[in-house]
């Protein structure tokens, strides 16, 4: 089954954690996740079913705004921290 939405993507959320390049940011945000095993998906009156999940850009907006996951949540302390990173924007070095 294949959905597709023609809404115009106004805020994409990347990871920055483990990423070295914004465009590495940008791949992992539209990698293929395949579900099966235990992350089967669901399909209504079929049960759990291999599947393949992702996002397909048919084209982009003239201004796209690019949220970068600075903080995640850390179960131990019960509140969000920072996550140390460092990415290459545009040539230059970032450390958030």
């Amino acid at each position: 089954m294949e959905l597709t939405d023609p809404t115009r993507c106004v805020d994409i959320q990347l990871n920055v954690k483990g990423m070295k390049t914004l465009y590495d940011s940008f791949r992992d945000y539209v990698a293929v996740e395949t579900l099966d095993g235990e992350n089967k998906y669901h399909a209504e009156g079929f049960g759990l079913q291999d599947a393949q999940k992702g996002i397909i850009f048919q084209s982009l907006p003239p201004v796209l705004h690019l949220q970068l996951k600075r903080y995640e949540y850390d179960m131990q302390r019960d509140a969000m921290v920072k996550v140390p990173a460092i990415c290459i924007v545009y040539g230059l070095l970032v450390q958030f």
